[in-house]
């Protein structure tokens, strides 16, 4: 229905006594004269004998309070007649928040919880990515791996939140962040982390890093070493040739399913996919896409990873997919490193052992 009154996309309750019978509730769009649309508004459309009681709207952040019988045209088919209950519900209702308006936003809150945390958007080399800040002290970089999105560490995001300023991202063309002309590669990837600290004006970041998130990580170490001063690394090649060339070639020509197996790489991630809003259409093109990065990089060596002099934590499940010898080889070969190996976990140890996970992170941290 039109109305008059300020607002966007606001949903209400009608109360229907057409047929005198048990009040029913129903949800109806009100959209106000500007045709936007505000997920985080909130109407109340109370209903009573004489709707008299109901003369102004009360504007609180974005909550929209009340509403006058001219900005409802339906409401003129209301029947006179409405349950007492109903109409001293409303009264109630309108007390409260005209006299104790800084309430509103608690009871909102408890009603309809958001996240503790912003998400905000910069733009870095064409792409807008999607990131959120959260807690207090010393910064903390969290980078998911391929295809998933910062969802897939939000157990591990909340924990450092704790004891850390966290800031967590999706990775270009990943979960809620667009992509750009460019070829994605842990290069671009790792210019849009330093890009995103020098957006913050935060220098001395830990990044963690799973899988690709990790590569990124050993990437931005090698490219932007005055900045990054610790590393995480979970799940972590530095060289694509460990691959096996049959898991290679699975990549190359894998083709999206009619129907995807929920439980396994790459249909666990469909939902971080999805809520960027993309079409199940173009899932192939950026799969084609990821899989070439998969299998031309990274291409870095012992010696380049001799470079890296920062401490870092090397954590792998002793059934990850890499054999545990390249695991190993990338622990000897940087100059400051510890290495931790998971029994029973595998390349998604984030998921399997969550609370071991958070608690080696933190110990690590602490030092």
């Amino acid at each position: 229905m039109e109305g008059k009154g300020p607002g966007s996309v606001i949903w209400g309750l009608l109360y229907d006594t057409r047929e005198r019978k048990q009040p029913q509730f129903q949800y109806v769009p009100y959209v106000g004269p500007n045709k936007s649309f505000m997920k985080t508004t909130l109407l109340f459309l109370p209903l009573a004998s004489d709707h008299q009681h109901v003369d102004k709207i009360f504007l609180v952040s974005n909550f929209i309070i009340g509403t006058n019988k001219d900005h409802c045209p339906q409401m003129k088919h209301i029947a006179d007649s409405v349950c007492q209950w109903c109409d001293s519900m409303l009264r109630a209702m309108k007390k409260l928040f005209i006299k104790q308006l800084k309430r509103t936003l608690f009871v909102a809150a408890i009603l309809f919880p958001a996240s503790a945390v912003d998400a905000d958007t910069f733009t870095s080399n064409g792409a807008t990515i999607s990131y959120e800040v959260a807690g207090t002290g010393e910064p903390v970089f969290i980078l998911h791996g391929g295809l998933a999105s910062r969802e897939d560490l939000r157990g591990l995001i909340d924990h450092l939140a704790k004891t850390h300023q966290t800031v967590a991202l999706d990775s270009r063309e990943q979960g809620k962040s667009s992509g750009s002309d460019q070829q994605i590669s842990y290069a671009l990837m790792a210019s849009d982390v330093n890009n995103l600290a020098a957006h913050l004006d935060l220098t001395g970041i830990t990044i963690v890093g799973q899988s690709d998130g990790g590569i990124t990580a050993l990437t931005a170490a090698l490219n932007y070493s005055e900045v990054v001063t610790r590393l995480i690394l979970l799940g972590v090649n530095f060289n694509h040739a460990v691959l096996p060339e049959i898991g290679k070639e699975y990549l190359r020509s894998f083709k999206v399913p009619k129907e995807f197996d929920r439980s396994q790489f790459p249909g666990m991630y469909l939902d971080d996919y999805l809520s960027g809003g993309r079409r199940m259409q173009d899932y192939q093109t950026l799969f084609d896409e990821m899989a070439n990065m998969w299998t031309t990089s990274p291409n870095y060596t012992a010696l380049d990873m001799a470079r890296i002099d920062v401490p870092v934590l090397v954590i792998s499940g002793d059934r990850e997919d890499m054999p545990l010898d390249h695991t190993l080889a990338l622990y000897a070969a940087l100059p400051n490193a510890q290495l931790l190996v998971v029994p029973g976990a595998t390349h998604f140890l984030q998921r399997e052992k969550p609370l071991l996970l958070h608690t080696a992170v933190s110990t690590f941290l602490a030092r």
